[in-house]
């Protein structure tokens, strides 16, 4: 079943950023787990548990201990997790995500009605 639809069908996203939200995730009825904790060296097997529980993972990138800015540590990620998304503010990030064929969400801050309507640009 295509991602969109599966996300039209649970639109809730739990966000975890312990350990402890982690199990709690993995034990919901969310079908998505947006991971805003881990470092390089744990980042896999956080994947791995939601994987193996047959959720899909996104990692928030920015997020991400031991991580650059810089896009290699979107390859990185592909060598190392089985991910199936990314979840960044930077759209140099997205675009690299993109081109290792993850799925990406642009996480946008908008404090007013201006950049509302700016987003589209």
């Amino acid at each position: 079943m295509p991602l969109l639809h599966l996300l039209r069908q649970n639109p809730v996203i739990a966000a975890v950023k312990d350990n402890a939200s982690l199990q709690l995730a993995i034990d919901s009825e969310c079908q998505f787990i947006s991971v805003l904790y881990g470092n390089i060296c744990t980042i896999s097997n956080i994947v791995k548990k939601i994987k193996n529980a047959g959720k899909y993972a996104f990692i928030h990138v920015d997020l991400l201990e031991g991580a650059s800015n810089k896009e290699v540590v979107i390859q990185f990620l592909k060598l190392v997790t089985e991910a199936d998304g990314i979840i960044s503010t930077k759209a140099s990030m997205l675009k690299a995500a993109r081109a290792e064929v993850f799925f990406c969400i642009h996480h946008l801050f908008i404090v007013d009605s201006i950049s509302f309507h700016n987003i589209d640009k």
